[in-house]
C-alpha cells in the first residue's frame, strides 16, 4: 500500500523560500573570495563563513604631511552589513559590502556609514558613495589582520629563537595561512614582492 503526502500551499511556499535561500547562499559563498582587491586585502574563511578584510592607503610625505586611510571589516558570508573598525579601538560603524562575480571577474562592492580616519586626506576612494573594487590576485588567506603594536618581526618557524632582521609595523596589513598555539604565519605583499613568515599572534589582529 502506498500513502501519498500532499504538502499544503504553505508548505510549499516554504521549501521555495528555503531552496531559495540555499542558492543565493551558495552563490555568496562562490563569490566571496580570499585575495588582493586593490588596496583592500580580503580573507574568507569558507569552514565558519567569517570574512574578515582590511583597506590600506597612504599619501602624501616627501617634506609633505602623510595620510593614511586603514581600517578592517568583519562579517559573514550571507551577511550584507560588516563591522567596520580598527583593532583595539573601541569606536565601531557599519558598511554595505556584496561580493559578486562575472565572467570569472570577482569583485566587492563597499558602501561605508562613516568616514573613517584620514580616508578623505588619503584616498580618491569615494567609501560614502559606494565603490567597486576588482580582484586582482586571488589568495589562501582565511583571514586578514593588521598589525597593532609599533614593530613585530618575521620568524623563520613559530619559535622566538628563530626571529629574523625584517620587521613589520604599525598599521601594515597582512593575510593569515596558519595559526599554531600564539604564533600566525602571515604574508605580507610589499610592491610586486610578497613576504611569509612567522609573526607573534597578538600583534596582528582582525577586528
Amino acid at each position: 500500500m502506498q500513502i501519498k503526502l500532499k504538502r499544503t500551499q504553505s508548505q510549499r511556499h516554504s521549501i521555495d523560500a528555503l531552496l531559495a535561500l540555499l542558492t543565493l547562499s551558495a552563490s555568496a559563498c562562490a563569490s566571496a573570495q580570499s585575495g588582493i582587491y586593490e588596496s583592500l586585502l580580503i580573507g574568507v574563511d569558507h569552514r565558519t563563513g567569517a570574512i574578515t578584510a582590511a583597506y590600506h592607503e597612504v599619501s602624501g610625505g616627501n617634506g609633505g604631511p602623510l595620510f593614511s586611510c586603514i581600517f578592517g571589516l568583519k562579517g559573514k558570508v550571507n551577511d550584507s552589513i560588516f563591522t567596520v573598525g580598527f583593532p583595539g579601538q573601541p569606536e565601531r560603524s557599519t558598511g554595505v559590502v556584496r561580493f559578486s562575480e562575472h565572467e570569472a571577474k570577482h569583485t566587492v562592492f563597499i558602501r561605508l556609514k562613516d568616514s573613517q580616519p584620514g580616508c578623505t586626506q588619503a584616498t580618491p576612494v569615494d567609501f560614502l558613495g559606494g565603490d567597486h573594487f576588482e580582484q586582482s590576485q586571488k589568495k589562501n588567506w582565511h583571514a586578514v589582520s593588521i598589525v597593532v603594536k609599533q614593530r613585530t618581526y618575521f620568524h623563520d618557524a613559530p619559535d622566538a629563537k628563530r626571529r629574523r632582521k625584517s620587521y613589520l609595523v604599525y598599521g601594515d596589513c597582512v593575510g593569515i595561512l596558519e595559526i599554531r598555539g600564539e604564533w600566525k604565519k602571515v604574508e605580507f605583499l610589499s610592491g610586486n614582492r610578497a613576504v611569509i613568515g612567522w609573526v607573534n599572534g597578538p600583534d596582528v589582529q582582525s577586528i
